[in-house]
């Protein structure tokens, strides 16, 4: 059993078979390095910036074209009535255009409607 006294032996004795691994020589390590990055192959360059902005731009189209297809046609042209043909008795026919709601309102004013607004 070792003693707390024996310590500083045993750090003298591993220091002493502690040895520096030798440095390489300079040029020789260089050559070598010279001699292997010929043999390697080079990666192919990364895509072009303008590659990643077309692609972005056709998923962007690619990504609203729902939208835009899906979208509601204004109600402007779609409520002209061009004609009225009314089945039964009435008395007057009032067509207004609603700008505000963009809308047509039809009223027809029938015989048995005196005086009450409908």
């Amino acid at each position: 059993m070792t003693t707390m006294q024996e310590w500083p032996d045993i750090k003298q004795a591993m220091d002493g078979c502690r040895q520096a691994p030798p440095l390489p020589d300079r040029d020789a390590f260089w050559a070598d390095f010279r001699s292997r990055a010929q043999g390697c192959a080079r990666q192919p360059p990364a895509p072009s910036p303008a590659r990643w902005v077309a692609a972005a731009a056709l998923a962007l189209v690619l990504a609203s074209l729902p939208f835009a297809l899906l979208r509601v046609p204004p109600a402007g042209a779609a409520n002209v009535i061009n004609a009225l043909d009314v089945q039964v008795a009435h008395q007057a026919v009032l067509i207004m255009d609603d700008a505000p709601s963009r809308g047509t309102v039809l009223w027809i004013v029938t015989a048995g409607d005196e005086g009450n607004g409908t």
